[in-house]
């Protein structure tokens, strides 16, 4: 490098006393000459200053080039980030509103569902009611019983989504699903669970199911065509109960919530509701949480050999219908 700037600058310097070092050559060639040494001159002293300078000015260039690239890729991956964020929460704002309107609009369409059948008490109707209650889980046994009468001892009336057997080990045929189930309605008397059962075809209408109920009934001895029932109240009972069962299910923070899942409805003014865990009187927010006696338990228990376990009875409220609680005391455990 030092003798490139050397023989550069020695060359330069020579161009100019270039009378006295080339006197034998002509006027016009001496112009030349000095025109050549001072180009070598200046290019020799150019590389050697670039050759002393350069791996300097490469850093310095470089340095700059990787804190322009850093901060340009920097600024692109916060962009990029914020990109990401922002398309993020807009998925997330977004399936929040999907799964809001969907839930919000299921409820709706249901709870439209429930105010019918307060008034339609048709085959179709009381089968999607049914439906919605069983696919929830809201019944006992997939089965609702009321109060027919206003005599607690008297005939209680139901109706039930039979689901037909399932398909054994040796049967290769799929499990039923809701869709093969059956509407049956049916009756017994007072606390028996001994049911009389009749099947609704899809092609009547409710008075022909209850007719035909009503006379297997009278085939069994257990009730009579004469005798009088509340048909408006059982429809009235069956609605508020199917509706109220369901709501509990879903939890509706403005519905009174049951303790478990609904078995039978006791009473036609001051509505009392047996469930499988309780019994409640939500209209004056009164709940007796235990199991619920019935022919069943108390077969399987004999069955074992066991002795059944009675707690004491709880004491009977100053509001309660001394009917009524007659008739409760037997379903306590």
């Amino acid at each position: 490098m030092l003798s490139l700037l050397s023989l550069g600058a020695l060359l330069t310097a020579l161009a100019f006393p270039t009378h006295a070092l080339w006197s034998w050559l002509p006027e016009t060639k001496i112009s030349l000459v000095q025109s050549i040494l001072i180009s070598f001159g200046v290019a020799l002293v150019s590389a050697g200053v670039l050759l002393v300078f350069e791996p300097r000015l490469r850093t310095a260039v470089r340095k700059s080039a990787e804190s322009g690239v850093h901060a340009a890729a920097g600024s692109l991956r916060e962009e990029i980030l914020s990109d990401v964020r922002d398309d993020i929460d807009s998925k997330i704002s977004s399936l929040e509103e999907r799964m809001s309107s969907t839930i919000s609009s299921g409820i709706e369409s249901e709870n439209q569902d429930l105010e019918k059948f307060r008034t339609d008490f048709s085959y179709d109707t009381v089968r999607q009611i049914l439906e919605l209650a069983v696919s929830s889980n809201a019944l006992v046994d997939d089965k609702l019983v009321v109060d027919a009468t206003g005599d607690p001892e008297g005939l209680r009336i139901g109706i039930w989504l039979r689901m037909p057997p399932r398909a054994t080990q040796f049967d290769f045929a799929p499990d039923p699903t809701v869709e093969d189930a059956e509407i049956y309605v049916v009756g017994s008397i007072g606390a028996e669970r001994n049911y009389v059962e009749s099947i609704w075809h899809h092609s009547e209408d409710s008075t022909d199911a209850f007719h035909e109920l009503i006379l297997q009934l009278e085939a069994a001895g257990q009730w009579g065509r004469s005798k009088t029932v509340d048909w408006g109240g059982v429809h009235k009972r069956l609605a508020h109960g199917l509706g109220l069962t369901v709501r509990t299910r879903r939890q509706d923070p403005d519905s009174y919530q049951l303790r478990g899942r609904l078995k039978e409805i006791v009473g036609t003014n001051q509505l009392w509701f047996i469930t499988d865990k309780s019994i409640e009187c939500p209209e004056f927010d009164w709940a007796h949480e235990s199991p619920v006696a019935d022919r069943e338990t108390a077969f399987r228990i004999e069955f074992k050999g066991e002795t059944p376990k009675i707690p004491a009875v709880p004491s009977k409220p100053d509001w309660a219908e001394p009917l009524i609680w007659n008739y409760l005391k037997q379903r306590f455990v």
